[in-house]
């Protein structure tokens, strides 16, 4: 290379480095503030509306920078720099920060009109009256988000998605099958009952819808995930002075939930829980005192203490008379049991604790089983023996397309009785299928059977 062509070279590298370094103080930093990322800044002039509620942070780039406020979803903001993947806007106020660029849209709209089909709520009055039902986002702090309840007016923390489903469920007001699909078709006088409310389809699976507080749109709260999006998408934005006016609720206190009917809590009432274990079976039962339980009870279940429904697993005994409950297919482990008055969505009156420890059996390892079977007129029949070995937790019969299924994994029938011999398959399809029994331990198995393969 040529003296003259290096020397070229050479300036051209230095007068980039001088432009972006240039451009960097000029959007009002240094080189070494934005070390997380130093791609050059461009100049830009024109208007975003801000597609979800976003954190407005002072550097473009998320490891180093700090959250400035929260923009709400739909306000409308002059964008005025851009680096590579982020906006610099400045806010109606004059503060200036960075944002995800692809949480702005390019819009025509006048900065000046309204953000979003609710605006940010200014006044106490306002602030007070309007917002029962609504999902809060503190704008001027990190975007904490708060539900505030159309039934006491009181504000509950959202930390984050699980949080929001968790608390959301807990709330929920139980509705028939028949009142959500009113729910769903917008039939007016149930909405407006219902606004801003979390139901509970409590003749299915519990699963939990949030009314709309304006429009009285359903939205279904899957999970954590789809809560967060609600958090996000369908929230007003409040200062924090507005929000400091507006009292703080303790959910296990307040203990809001109950049916859409009306139920009462027996409050005065109690239930008292006793259980046995019995070879893994778990049998339980319990007694009232100055209560009843019209819509029958939850029994409840968790390796931890004090299990609750909506959130760890149970029975719904529908029935008010029902006084006993089992379980049995339970992994080895320390369980809480509990029994709830149901209310419709929730529970009242909880039993005392019942702890009980299901220890694993000991396999028969010196033990074996012979499996055999055939097919006739369509129908897979099974037959084993066993040999210096008793099954008394019964026997799992697994099946799979390939070779030595088990369990848990692969498709099964669990027979119950240590006597059993035989089993047989008739609703398979079409194919070569693998055949094992084994000693059920419960929630494993033990010694298995030889694998036997017939084609069906």
């Amino acid at each position: 290379m040529k003296p003259i062509k290096l020397l070229g070279l050479v300036l051209g590298l230095a007068l980039s480095l001088t432009l972006v370094t240039a451009a960097l103080a000029n959007e009002g930093g240094s080189a070494s503030e934005y070390s997380c990322n130093q791609d050059p800044v461009y100049e830009r002039n024109f208007n975003g509306q801000v597609i979800m509620a976003l954190r407005l942070r002072n550097m473009p780039c998320m490891a180093e920078s700090e959250v400035i406020r929260v923009l709400e979803k739909g306000k409308i903001v002059p964008v005025i720099a851009e680096m590579d993947g982020w906006y610099k806007v400045k806010d109606t106020d004059g503060t200036t920060g960075w944002v995800g660029a692809t949480l702005i849209s390019k819009t025509t709209a006048d900065v000046a009109a309204p953000a979003a089909s609710e605006s940010k709520l200014t006044g106490v009055a306002k602030a007070l009256s309007v917002v029962k039902g609504w999902i809060l986002l503190q704008v001027e702090k990190h975007g904490e988000a708060w539900y505030v309840s159309p039934d006491n007016g009181l504000r509950y923390y959202l930390k984050d998605g699980d949080t929001a489903y968790t608390m959301m469920r807990q709330m929920g007001l139980g509705v028939s099958n028949k009142n959500l699909e009113k729910l769903k078709a917008k039939q007016a006088d149930l909405i407006e009952r219902l606004k801003g409310k979390i139901v509970l389809q409590v003749e299915n699976h519990g699963e939990a819808y949030y009314i709309h507080p304006k429009t009285g749109i359903l939205y279904y709260l899957k999970n954590g995930e789809e809560a967060y999006k609600i958090m996000r998408n369908l929230s007003l934005g409040i200062t924090n002075q507005n929000l400091n006016n507006i009292e703080t609720g303790n959910l296990e206190a307040d203990n809001q939930s109950s049916e859409v009917e009306g139920n009462l809590n027996n409050s005065n009432g109690s239930i008292t829980l006793t259980g046995a274990n019995h070879d893994g079976t778990i049998d339980l039962n319990w007694t009232l005192a100055n209560m009843t339980s019209p819509n029958g009870f939850k029994v409840v279940v968790a390796t931890h203490e004090n299990p609750v429904y909506p959130g760890d697993d149970y029975h719904y005994l529908t029935s008010p008379d029902v006084r006993s409950d089992a379980w049995s297919d339970l992994d080895s482990g320390t369980y809480y049991f509990r029994v709830c008055e149901y209310l419709g969505g929730a529970c009242g009156v909880y039993s005392n604790n019942y702890k009980v420890t299901i220890l694993q059996p000991v396999s028969n390892t010196d033990g074996s089983i012979t499996l055999t079977g055939n097919v006739v007129d369509g129908k897979i029949n099974l037959n084993w023996t066993l040999a210096n070995m008793t099954s008394p937790n019964g026997f799992k019969v697994v099946v799979a397309g390939h070779e030595n299924p088990i369990y848990p994994g692969d498709t099964y029938h669990y027979l119950s009785s240590p006597t059993v011999r035989s089993d047989s398959w008739s609703d398979l399809p079409a194919g070569t299928h693998n055949f094992r029994v084994c000693e059920y331990l419960g929630g494993a198995c033990g010694v298995y059977s030889n694998n036997l393969q017939l084609n069906f």
